[in-house]
């Protein structure tokens, strides 16, 4: 059975690895919240949209995945940027497995990447569909009592007919919820590294693995008290 690989990418692939202190943006691409103006990444650095905002439906408070160019470092330190794409992402809260309300269905979906940054599980999946508008990604979550197991569900709200190319879409699912239900390390001053198991369903005739482990080593999620 063939491994995906599930990392945090470098900023030179998807996501920046740097720390706030050290982080030096040149280009790349990069996971943010939309401000008025600018854009705040995950690890907390403003970037300032130059070059040709009006070129983008950029919508305030949105979170985006986006490539950019940096243009100008001042002399306050702050970094003007000119987007050279940007994706919308859609942003779920997850569901306790306990509580699986409104999973009506479970069609294929295959997860290529996932990472954590700004507090949430991101994850890059693809889909047989048509009309992305018409396809739901509920998440749900359950404590085993070693990890957190997390199941990603498909519902396709249309008729897909065979051999229809596959959509891609950007998921991202806040953790804290899930984080809540593991006990807080008895040092304050240590981060919790949470286990996670991911699990998804393709289709049964492919020999894709349909569960990834992210422990500590492979990402495990850092949970800040």
């Amino acid at each position: 059975m063939r491994k995906i690989l599930f990392a945090i990418l470098s900023l030179s692939l998807l996501v920046s690895g740097c720390r706030k202190d050290d982080f030096v943006p040149y280009s790349g691409m990069e996971m943010g919240q939309v401000r008025s103006g600018s854009i705040l990444t995950d690890e907390g650095v403003k970037l300032i949209i130059g070059g040709n905002p009006e070129n983008y439906d950029i919508q305030t408070d949105r979170r985006i995945l986006f490539r950019y160019q940096t243009t100008e470092i001042g002399s306050d330190g702050s970094y003007t940027i000119d987007l050279q794409e940007l994706w919308e992402t859609t942003v779920s809260e997850p569901i306790p497995a306990s509580d699986p309300v409104g999973l009506v269905s479970d069609d294929p979906v295959r997860i290529f990447d996932a990472w954590f940054s700004g507090g949430y599980l991101n994850l890059t999946v693809a889909y047989a569909g048509i009309d992305p508008a018409l396809h739901a990604f509920p998440l749900t979550f359950e404590n085993d009592g070693k990890r957190a197991v997390l199941r990603l569900y498909h519902d396709a709200q249309e008729t897909v007919p065979s051999g229809t190319d596959l959509k891609k879409s950007c998921l991202c699912f806040p953790m804290e919820a899930v984080t809540a239900t593991f006990p807080a390390p008895a040092d304050k001053s240590k981060t919790a590294v949470i286990p996670i198991l991911l699990q998804w369903r393709w289709y049964e005739d492919d020999d894709t693995s349909r569960q990834t482990i992210l422990n500590e080593k492979q990402g495990g999620y850092r949970a800040k008290r």
